[in-house]
């Protein structure tokens, strides 16, 4: 291994450890105990040393954000692909289900985004409202969806992140109850967009 690798491997590794360390704090503290002295207090180094690797504490809260975004995308963009035969609400439910299930396995980061006023799902030109988007230009295209809003992408998202944060506090978190609220979630929003 050259010496070049060995301290880009090195840098990583550091750039971990500043990265699992903001989690735990945010998740055992809550989000507004973050900062640089407490992440160099975990981690055993000194504040100087994060700030080689990170501008500041939003740097990393960024970081932290936009990598969960890109995962929940990961798995539902696959999704979208690869059911665009299906009918339309179909299609929407897997996509609505997907999107919550993506969500919930990063539920303890997903309520500290919530916390934080950081709204990754509705930055400008983002995949998601492109995505949805595009669903509902397809829909449209296919005669099976009406006219919507330039907003109708931006709204689905905010109601979407509102169900995931009901689902997240609900006392009742059973498989079926949770079925049934993106079912009542799809079926709602489809019967709004749908060609009546």
């Amino acid at each position: 291994m050259s010496i070049q690798s060995r301290k880009e491997k090195d840098r990583q590794k550091i750039k971990k450890l500043i990265y699992d360390a903001a989690i735990e704090i945010m998740i055992t503290e809550g989000y507004e105990k973050l900062s640089i002295r407490k992440i160099a207090q975990k981690i055993d180094y000194s504040p100087t040393l994060i700030y080689n690797y990170y501008k500041n504490k939003g740097e990393i809260l960024d970081q932290i954000f936009m990598n969960i975004y890109q995962e929940v995308l990961l798995e539902v963009v696959p999704q979208v692909e690869s059911n665009h035969m299906l009918k339309f609400d179909v299609q929407f439910q897997i996509l609505v289900s997907t999107f919550i299930e993506a969500i919930l396995k990063h539920a303890e980061i997903f309520k500290l985004l919530l916390q934080s006023n950081y709204n990754v799902f509705l930055a400008e030109k983002n995949d998601a409202v492109f995505q949805i988007n595009r669903f509902i230009r397809h829909g449209q295209n296919a005669g099976e969806f009406g006219p919507v809003n330039d907003s109708a992408a931006e709204v689905i998202i905010i109601t979407l992140i509102g169900l995931v944060s009901s689902i997240l506090n609900a006392n009742d978190n059973s498989p079926e109850q949770q079925d049934k609220l993106i079912m009542d979630y799809c079926d709602l929003l489809i019967t709004g967009i749908k060609i009546k």
